[in-house]
C-alpha cells in the first residue's frame, strides 16, 4: 500500500536454467498530506529445466512473467479516501513437460504454452459518515486472457509405431466488472 514516507524496495534473483528474477517498488507522498502513490514491477525469465531433444531446445518448458501494480492514495478530506489500483499480469510461459522415460528431456513436436495476460482496475471510496459508521464502495473491471495447450501424444510423429498424434488447447477470455457497498460499524 502507498505510504507517507518514500519507500524504494529492489530484488534481483538468479539460477540455474538463466532463471533472472528482479523487482523493483517505489512508492511515497506524491503531494504531502493528501496524494500517496506506489509503483511496483516484477519480471522472471528462465529457460525451464525440460530439454526438448526431438526439436533440440532447451527452453520449450520456458517461463517469461511481468507483473505491475500502480496504485494511489488521495486523502480528499478528513472523512473521504480514494484508493485507485491498477494492475497488469502477462505470464507467457512454454509447456512441454511430459514424457515417457521419466527424466527432464521431451520429445514432443508441438509444444504447448501456458500463458495468461490480464488487466484489472479498482477505484475504492471510503467515508467516514459519523464516528460509529463508514461507507465502502469499490468499483472493478478486469479482463483476462488465457491459453493453457500441450502436445498430448508426449511425441513426434513416427516415435511410436501406432501413430497417434494429438494436440490438446484451450483458450479462454474473460471480463468482469463489479460493484460493492458496505456499511461498517466501529466500536462506537
Amino acid at each position: 500500500e502507498p505510504t507517507e514516507q518514500t519507500e524504494i524496495h529492489y530484488e534481483q534473483t538468479l539460477g540455474n536454467f538463466n532463471s533472472q528474477s528482479t523487482g523493483v517498488a517505489i512508492g511515497g507522498a506524491l503531494i504531502e498530506g493528501s496524494l500517496l502513490g506506489r509503483l511496483s514491477v516484477h519480471k522472471h525469465q528462465s529457460d525451464g529445466y525440460m530439454e526438448n531433444t526431438n526439436l533440440n531446445l532447451k527452453d520449450t518448458q520456458n517461463q517469461d512473467e511481468v507483473n505491475a501494480t500502480a496504485q494511489l492514495r488521495w486523502f480528499a478530506n478528513d472523512k473521504v479516501t480514494f484508493d485507485l489500483k491498477a494492475k497488469h499480469f502477462d505470464k507467457d510461459n512454454g509447456y512441454d513437460a511430459f514424457n515417457f522415460d521419466s527424466d527432464y528431456t521431451t520429445q514432443s513436436d508441438e509444444p504447448g504454452k501456458d500463458t495468461l495476460l490480464s488487466d484489472a482496475y479498482s477505484l475504492k471510496a471510503t467515508i467516514d459518515i459519523n464516528p460509529k459508521i463508514r461507507m465502502e464502495s469499490i468499483l472493478t473491471k478486469t479482463h483476462t486472457d488465457i491459453e493453457y495447450s500441450y502436445d498430448e501424444d508426449w511425441s513426434y510423429v513416427g516415435y511410436n509405431p501406432d501413430e497417434y498424434s494429438s494436440f490438446d488447447q484451450y483458450l479462454r477470455s474473460r471480463n468482469d466488472r463489479s460493484m460493492e457497498v458496505r456499511f461498517l460499524s466501529s466500536d462506537q
